[in-house]
């Protein structure tokens, strides 16, 4: 849990272009619903900021993927069972 507390204040600290293009900064909207939605994830998932102004926290277990991608208004889930060749996404508030 250290090491995501430690990844999200450096999100805090991206400026403008900070992804070689012209991404902006992660807004503070986002960055407080990814802290909310850390709380309950397991420390093995990897997180990421994105060009998006989202911040994404995924996790690859055997054939299974899932990510959480936390933008101001929504979250978006994305899952993949390569087992069985089946995926799933869904939004929420």
């Amino acid at each position: 849990m250290l090491l995501i507390k430690v990844k999200m204040n450096r999100f805090k600290n991206l400026k403008k272009g900070w992804d070689g293009y012209n991404a902006e900064p992660i807004s503070d909207v986002v960055i407080n619903r990814s802290e909310k939605l850390k709380r309950i994830l397991s420390d093995k998932f990897q997180i990421f900021p994105t060009g998006r102004n989202s911040i994404q926290f995924e996790l690859t277990d055997g054939d299974y993927y899932i990510e959480f991608e936390v933008f101001e208004d929504k979250t978006v889930i994305f899952e993949i069972d390569s087992s069985t060749k089946s995926g799933r996404r869904w939004e929420c508030l």
